[in-house]
């Protein structure tokens, strides 16, 4: 949480473009002692960074305050992602929509991560949210600059760029082709605006910095990811295998099932709005599983709003589950351990089909009723 307030302290106090300058070069700052990535600089998008700058500026010197105001921050956007979370469900239909928000909102990791730990997922589920209502209600236009401020607060939701797509070519109501099309034309330009005026205080070089950064991290391989954790086995049996080969093998895995979400996505788009958010949630659920990279456990927080509005069989059980696996495993960062969550998940459901649905109880609200079908 502080390395966010020492970064913004060095763009409104210092005066440091955080791309290209280093914690370590503000060793006098009183948020320097209490942070754990010295030499790392800022990461995340332009639009976070912004937002991360204002309660610098406002709190002054005054650390106490400084901390308040950035939690205050992330709970006013926590409030707003439930409120937006209840007129998706409300839009299509859900039953329980109460119920389903709460579970969301006060989902235990969601609020640990948030609120107590700091980390900044809600800003970017805030606005990915308020994007996918104004898809589903057919403002395509403000739906793609809205993603663009998702994007521009961490990069990961720009995999779900081609499902937008896709969706504002042929799902939803009434308009042409060609007014379809001419509505992304102008939503990308208006996004592409909104980006370089996000990027506008932090220059070309900010820019490259980034990017340099990412690439330099896809390199590492992670040794607590299921890759890793595939390649110990298989180098404990005696076969002669790189890490980076089975990474690369996940590579291959993830975009396999991708590309059969596209394709299942393509055939259920004009009967199913409810398909973004389930494609959404396997998508970043499948990135979760198969990534070699660094991935924190707060990662999850990408996916669960989207899991929580989809089709998923058992989808509470299944957030609830990661929920709590991941975080018994927050500060050792044993995301492998999803490996048995994933093994009991799918026994429960196996057993469940083969007792007759006699275990439906570990089941709650599923089916959700009264879910909107476009025919």
């Amino acid at each position: 949480m502080y390395v966010y307030s020492l970064r913004g302290r060095m763009f409104s106090v210092s005066g440091f473009n955080p791309y290209i300058h280093v914690p370590d070069e503000i060793r006098q700052d009183m948020f320097y002692p209490l942070i754990f990535w010295k030499s790392t600089p800022e990461c995340y998008g332009p639009a976070w960074v912004l937002l991360g700058t204002l309660h610098t500026v406002v709190a002054g010197d005054n650390m106490v305050l400084a901390s308040f105001l950035h939690k205050f921050i992330l709970l006013v956007f926590l409030l707003g992602s439930g409120w937006v979370f209840y007129k998706i469900a409300a839009e299509l239909g859900l039953g329980d929509r109460d119920l389903i928000t709460l579970s969301f909102v006060a989902n235990p990791l969601l609020v640990l991560m948030t609120i107590v730990d700091g980390h900044n997922e809600i800003v970017m589920v805030f606005f990915m949210l308020l994007s996918m209502l104004c898809l589903i209600k057919d403002k395509r236009i403000l739906a793609l600059v809205l993603l663009a401020v998702a994007v521009n607060v961490k990069f990961v939701y720009l995999i779900l760029l081609p499902f937008f797509v896709l969706y504002m070519l042929f799902g939803g109501k009434g308009k042409s082709v060609v007014t379809r099309v001419w509505d992304i034309v102008i939503g990308a330009v208006l996004s592409l605006i909104v980006s370089f005026v996000l990027w506008l205080p932090f220059g070309w070089q900010g820019f490259k910095a980034v990017i340099g950064y990412y690439t330099k991290l896809s390199a590492l391989l992670w040794p607590d990811s299921i890759p890793y954790a595939v390649y110990f086995l298989m180098e404990k049996a005696g076969l002669n295998v790189t890490l980076q080969s089975i990474a690369d093998i996940f590579v291959v895995i993830f975009a396999v099932l991708y590309l059969a979400l596209v394709w299942w996505f393509m055939l259920d788009i004009k009967k199913d709005r409810q398909i973004i958010f389930t494609v959404s949630g396997l998508v970043l659920l499948f990135l979760l599983l198969t990534n070699a990279t660094p991935f924190q456990p707060w990662y999850l927080l990408w996916g669960i709003p989207f899991i929580l509005l989809s089709r998923i069989r058992s989808r509470f059980m299944l957030v609830f589950m990661l929920s709590y696996f991941l975080l018994l495993t927050f500060w050792k960062r044993m995301s492998v351990l999803d490996i048995p969550l994933m093994f009991l998940y799918f026994s429960l459901l196996f057993l469940n089909r083969v007792t007759g649905d006699r275990m439906k109880f570990l089941f709650p609200l599923e089916p959700l009723e009264g879910a909107e079908r476009v025919e």
